[in-house]
């Protein structure tokens, strides 16, 4: 499910059609995932060797960035991008 999040990200451009909608439908699904994973499963390192973000923070940018999609200034492509931008790096801890 993560990687089909992923493609869907990549997938997702500036110039899509309802381009922020889907944006927050991703991040329903992402924020869905990680409400459901177990804590006592939650991985120690990330596939990139980096230090794994706690599930409570990855929570909390998925919040942050549900609630800047909710206002008028995410129909902007620079406030567009930066989301997209958290919720893909976000993604990759994973993949």
């Amino acid at each position: 499910m993560l990687r089909t999040i992923r493609l869907h990200l990549l997938a997702l451009h500036p110039t899509s059609p309802y381009r922020v909608a889907r944006l927050v439908r991703i991040a329903d699904q992402f924020e869905y995932i990680l409400v459901g994973w177990p804590r006592d499963n939650w991985p120690q390192a990330s596939r990139q060797a980096a230090t794994m973000p706690t599930q409570a923070a990855l929570l909390t940018s998925i919040a942050t960035a549900k609630a800047l999609l909710a206002t008028p200034a995410a129909q902007q492509e620079l406030q567009w991008r930066a989301v997209h931008k958290l919720l893909l790096e976000s993604a990759l801890h994973f993949l």
